[in-house]
């Protein structure tokens, strides 16, 4: 690793917002193509390359590269689209609104409207277990359909703030809703 990106992490390690705008400055024009080629959507990879480069100033502290600078840039916004694409197929082959319907459409046992109340009653749960901050931009985005710069203004935070708040419950969500989704979709298709 060049001197210059030593010193360049080690300011950012110390917090100078220089450092943080050096990888703006040169680094993220590249990383926005690269995200691009892979993702095929300008402002998702653009809104990546944002939320990696952001996500390493809040963890700068910790932060131990021991490759060069845009090696770990790269890997990490690579890393970030590929967890953006696998959970983007995911999405589309279990859509939650895709199985509610099917509910809807067919004429419900009583099993079925059981495991259709349960589901709800554990959505209900794994959102109250979100951090109240975190939880409330959450609902905002997600339940009011709100945008980013929309529930910034409205809670006095920044867009990068909401952002990490969505990424923060989501995170949560997949954790306690993971096994309960795996055995849900296991039981559907056994029952289909």
């Amino acid at each position: 690793m060049e001197l210059k990106e030593q010193f360049i992490i080690a300011q950012l390690k110390k917090g100078d917002e220089s450092a943080y705008n050096y990888l703006y400055a040169n680094h993220y024009e590249l990383l926005c193509k690269f995200a691009n080629q892979l993702l095929s959507d300008a402002f998702l990879a653009e809104t990546i390359v944002s939320d990696t480069i952001f996500h390493l100033w809040e963890i700068r502290k910790k932060i131990q590269i021991n490759t060069s600078l845009r090696a770990y840039l790269i890997a990490a916004v690579r890393n970030r689209c590929l967890n953006h694409l696998a959970l983007d197929y995911r999405k589309k082959e279990t859509s939650f609104s895709d199985t509610t319907k099917d509910y809807e459409d067919k004429e419900m046992t009583p099993l079925g409207r059981l495991l259709a109340q349960e589901y709800e009653t554990l959505i209900r749960q794994s959102i109250y277990k979100i951090p109240e901050r975190t939880r409330l931009v959450f609902t905002k985005s997600r339940f009011e359909h709100k945008k980013y710069k929309e529930i910034a203004e409205e809670l006095q935070i920044s867009v990068d703030t909401v952002k990490y708040h969505l990424k923060k419950a989501l995170a949560i969500l997949h954790t306690e809703l993971h096994d309960l989704l795996t055995i849900l979709l296991l039981f559907y298709f056994a029952l289909s």
